[in-house]
């Protein structure tokens, strides 16, 4: 058997991305919560997901506001989604394409929001959920790999997403609630990752290996090389500017 043509990238056991992505959203909100009220305002002002000054040409927005939340409720739910599902999606996925679905998925949450919403709105909630929808990719595609399990994975995943969809619904609907859920990031989020993650994916396969005392054992293998995924994540990137540009 040829190896050469697979990849040597394996599981990882490590989450370090995961954990700064954490780190780095946690403290921005400390930093903001030891301002005071006007300060904390200006900058949610400055950097929110908001679409008229977008359309002056506040690019940048779309990105910022995937670091911003408005209270420690909010960010200890986006934090606890990001944790459960980034250190999964981590060890599968590999650190690189698990900062590309991050950043990129929420790139296409911030995206939907601006187009379907309209309103004001921060949070990391469009890229946990490009994570999420990038786990439903990975088992959807390792159906052989996984069976049975991969098929309970992905109808309590569509049961997850429909109960947060429906919520979201719902408290965006309660006669003089203040709390609004951004709906449209989180499903452009979720397409994000699950688009993403399809086109950059890894893709497992069963290989027969020898240990060092000659004994022979069953390893995954990962056939998709960087060679392989970089186009398609060029493509992606295209797309998600061509998408952009229509709704300017």
């Amino acid at each position: 058997m040829n190896t050469n043509r697979y990849s040597t990238a394996q599981f990882t056991n490590t989450n370090f991305v995961t954990y700064g992505l954490l780190l780095l959203i946690t403290g921005i909100h400390i930093y903001l919560m030891r301002l005071d009220r006007f300060e904390q305002i200006q900058v949610y002002y400055d950097y929110a997901n908001s679409r008229p000054e977008i359309l002056e040409g506040q690019y940048y927005r779309l990105f910022t506001s995937m670091f911003l939340h408005v209270d420690l409720a909010h960010l200890v739910s986006n934090g606890l989604g990001l944790y459960i599902f980034g250190t999964s999606v981590e060890q599968l996925f590999g650190h690189l394409r698990f900062l590309l679905l991050y950043v990129l998925g929420g790139l296409a949450g911030s995206l939907a929001s601006f187009v379907i919403s309209g309103g004001s709105s921060v949070g990391a909630s469009g890229a946990v959920f490009a994570i999420f929808g990038a786990l439903a990719t990975y088992f959807f595609v390792h159906r052989d790999l996984y069976g049975k399990v991969a098929n309970q994975q992905l109808r309590s995943m569509a049961m997850l997403a429909a109960l947060n969809l429906g919520l979201g619904l719902l408290s965006n609907n309660i006669p003089g609630s203040n709390i609004r859920i951004d709906n449209a990031a989180h499903i452009g989020g979720a397409i994000g990752g699950l688009v993403l993650a399809g086109m950059i994916g890894p893709r497992y396969v069963r290989r027969l290996g020898i240990d060092l005392t000659g004994q022979p054992f069953e390893q995954l293998i990962d056939t998709s090389r960087l060679s392989h995924w970089l186009p398609a994540l060029g493509v992606y990137i295209v797309m998600l500017v061509a998408i952009f540009a229509a709704a300017l």
